[in-house]
């Protein structure tokens, strides 16, 4: 709330400073045009700019802690990486290809963890974040997340869109 209040205050004095420092002749720039709309308008955007960089932060952290924790999901950083995860696995393997700003698959999420272990040692459980690996999911042509595939013997199996349950993905792994 400190930070949104100083973001507002720091706007408001730059667009006031705008206001007064310019004069609007073409009558374009009328939230700018005298000090007291300038400060107005300055304001807004500080409040807006300072609250999705609170946002943001807030994201990053959250994210790096669930991504800590979770220990039988394994985090595909590479092309390479999903050959030998995926295609190369001897074990049928769900794919979870996902981006850390997508509400649905932070949905999925403790779903999918919830289904790598409840498999154990049968299948294997991999995210792929489509915003880090895009060479992946560009390859696989995924046009939607969450995308959940499952793959045997390297071959995609089935291919899921949007949020499914535990029991479709197990299902669909065949263990």
């Amino acid at each position: 709330m400190i930070a949104q209040a100083a973001g507002v205050i720091i706007g408001g004095a730059i667009g006031a400073w705008i206001g007064s420092s310019r004069s609007c002749t073409t009558g374009a720039c009328p939230l700018t045009s005298n000090p007291y709309l300038g400060a107005i308008y300055g304001g807004l955007m500080g409040f807006l700019i300072v609250s999705a960089l609170m946002s943001h932060a807030a994201t990053s952290w959250k994210t790096s802690m669930e991504d800590s924790t979770m220990n039988a999901v394994t985090q595909i950083a590479s092309q390479n990486h999903f050959k030998e995860q995926v295609l190369d696995a001897d074990v049928p393997v769900l794919v979870d290809m996902w981006a850390t700003w997508c509400g649905p698959c932070r949905a999925q999420m403790p779903i999918v963890e919830q289904v790598a272990e409840q498999v154990g040692d049968k299948a294997r459980v991999v995210k792929v974040n489509v915003d880090d690996v895009a060479d992946v999911a560009m390859d696989l042509d995924v046009r939607s997340i969450p995308t959940l595939i499952v793959f045997k013997g390297g071959k995609e199996q089935s291919r899921f869109v949007g949020v499914q349950s535990a029991d479709v993905l197990s299902r669909a792994l065949g263990v």
